[in-house]
């Protein structure tokens, strides 16, 4: 599963997925070896920036690690038109998001007691395929440096936040004049924004086009993203 801060509903391939089987080798979910599936006459869509899926809603007891979530609303997947190396999603931001009408799966920890805080949090190693962590109902503080803050939530369908500026080096670009809303999103490791922006952005850093990323780029200059209280820093590429 790949948890997703930028989607709202948990779905796993099934085993009429045939695209999902065949092309892209998924373990599918069979419902038949489940004794707590119940079934709906409900379907959904969903679209992703990298495709879509679609298939049946439906109910099952969902276990991570030694915590139990009952009764917990998810997809059973018949149509994709996306290859993904994980065997679904589970989608991490707010109700008002789903396409299901659902409760996400964190929500209902919360709601069943199954965590201590009404916290996640995730490690990403950057330099190893291994060593990542998602911690639900907290977080590891030999993890990080200095103490937690935090920003409110502008929007409660995303994890959305407020920008004021981005700098770099010591240069601080005002690219957001009246801030700018961002969002967190685990569900890709792009940092994006709206074209017309990013093109003055990359004017303004004499960035320089590099085909081998088809992207523009500029390697000497750290970046750091202000969002009030909070500053988050990216160090230049090495």
């Amino acid at each position: 599963m790949a948890p997703d801060t930028g989607s709202s509903d948990l779905w796993a391939p099934g085993k009429n997925c045939k695209f999902c089987i065949n092309t892209c080798n998924n373990t599918a979910f069979n419902p038949n070896n489940s004794k707590t599936f119940v079934s709906s006459n409900q379907t959904f869509s969903i679209t992703y920036g990298s495709g879509s899926v679609s298939g049946t809603v439906d109910f099952d007891t969902v276990r991570i690690g030694h915590m139990t979530i009952l009764n917990q609303t998810f997809g059973v997947v018949n149509a994709s038109t996306m290859c993904f190396t994980f065997d679904g999603i589970m989608g991490m931001a707010f109700p008002n998001l789903s396409a299901m009408n659902a409760v996400p799966p964190f929500q209902n920890l919360i709601a069943q007691k199954q965590v201590n805080n009404s916290v996640f949090s995730f490690y990403l190693k950057s330099d190893s395929p291994t060593g990542s962590l998602m911690i639900l109902g907290g977080s590891n503080s030999s993890l990080y440096y200095g103490k937690l803050t935090y920003t409110p939530v502008t929007n409660p369908r995303y994890w959305m936040f407020q920008m004021n500026f981005i700098g770099f080096n010591i240069l601080d670009i005002p690219n957001c004049f009246y801030s700018c809303d961002a969002i967190m999103d685990t569900g890709t490791s792009l940092i994006v924004g709206p074209p017309e922006a990013i093109e003055s952005l990359n004017w303004q850093i004499d960035a320089t086009y590099n085909s081998n990323y088809d992207l523009w780029t500029n390697f000497g200059l750290s970046v750091e993203f202000d969002l009030g209280e909070t500053t988050i820093g990216i160090a230049r590429a090495k």
